[in-house]
């Protein structure tokens, strides 16, 4: 499309601080942009090379300079401004000054909502306010199916929604369902996300008897907690702990593992690491608190998780560990919709979808 100019901002992915899944996408976003039908800028809410400074001072210089040069960047005939934020204030805060600016010069405003709940605002009287400004004040919101759709849609914003799944690269990496099974907890090591819950549980299905291994990777208030514990049981020689992984490391922990299990507390939204395990073929048990249900067909593509139930963990674990063929068939029909589904081609497409109404 000529004088056509689409500006991204959001976290950067090269940053050494880790961002989630907003930097993820951001990625995966510089993979699309060459795709996309028209010319392609990217603004960063990290500044690369200033290690030596503390995060927040970081990312304030990191702010106020892609605000200015948002300000003084040339306009097309018709320019997009693609904000990457997610539902928590220190988003909002983060990002609320570009989103000004771009509406200061008359940009049309695609908001791509990642993680975080609307609940997250609750008795934040100046960061929800200032995320309905923001919503407002965006021509279009990009959001994940379930919760996070529904929770917005009773904002009064239902009309600018767009539904946007996640997306996952292609690897060549095919776990191994026929191996006895080895349980994995891929993110943040918080209480809310439920890895804690998960140690004990599979504790105890060891002390039934059952011959099975545990990784849990991440980084958070907890790791050294869960270390401790898993040093101090008996099992201690099947459960590896290693803390925040990427690249090569991360893959060799994913060849050696077999089952997910994501038993947060937390509200999610859509969970990339479910998107990274499914595509290599695990089976995945996940928190029915998340855009998975609505997406993927559960006991067939995932087994849901309803925490409320205080032993529906250990039953669900203990189920999968017994039945082979269950998690055969799992295996290959996840894996199979997710390499099908929902690749960066089909985000290309589903972004020069919403474009184009503009």
């Amino acid at each position: 499309m000529e004088n056509t100019k689409l500006i991204i901002y959001g976290p950067n992915p090269k940053s050494s601080f880790r961002t989630g899944g907003v930097a993820k996408w951001m990625g995966y976003l510089m993979k699309i942009a060459p795709k996309i039908d028209f010319s392609v800028k990217f603004l960063f809410s990290d500044l690369i090379g200033l290690s030596f400074l503390p995060r927040p001072i970081q990312q304030i210089a990191a702010i106020f300079l892609s605000a200015i040069r948002l300000f003084f960047i040339s306009k097309e005939s018709k320019t997009f401004l693609h904000i990457n934020t997610s539902l928590y204030p220190k988003a909002i805060y983060r990002d609320f000054l570009v989103l000004l600016i771009g509406k200061c010069r008359k940009f049309t405003i695609l908001l791509q909502i990642h993680g975080g709940r609307v609940t997250n605002f609750k008795n934040k009287y100046v960061s929800r306010a200032l995320l309905k400004y923001a919503l407002s004040k965006s021509d279009q919101v990009g959001v994940f199916p379930g919760p996070q759709y529904m929770e917005l849609s009773k904002l009064g914003f239902d009309k600018k929604l767009s539904k946007m799944n996640n997306v996952i690269e292609r690897t060549e990496i095919e776990v191994d369902q026929r191996k006895k099974v080895h349980f994995l907890f891929l993110g943040r090591l918080t209480v809310e996300k439920g890895s804690l819950l998960l140690l004990e549980n599979y504790l105890k299905l060891c002390n039934e008897g059952f011959d099975i291994n545990l990784s849990i990777a991440g980084d958070g208030e907890l790791l050294s907690g869960l270390r401790e514990k898993a040093i101090s049981s008996n099992y201690s020689h099947k459960i590896n702990i290693p803390g925040f992984l990427s690249g090569e490391n991360l893959n060799k922990i994913l060849q050696e593992t077999n089952v997910f299990v994501l038993p947060s507390y937390h509200q999610e939204g859509f969970p990339l690491s479910f998107l990274e395990c499914a595509e290599k073929g695990m089976v995945c048990l996940v928190t029915i608190d998340s855009a998975i249900p609505e997406v993927f067909e559960e006991n067939k593509e995932f087994i849901s998780l309803n925490l409320k139930y205080s032993d529906d963990l250990y039953n669900k674990m203990k189920a999968i560990i017994i039945d082979e063929n269950k998690r055969m068939s799992m295996s290959r029909l996840v894996q199979e919709r997710v390499r099908n589904e929902f690749t960066i081609e089909n985000a290309v497409e589903q972004f020069n979808e919403i474009y184009s109404k503009f």
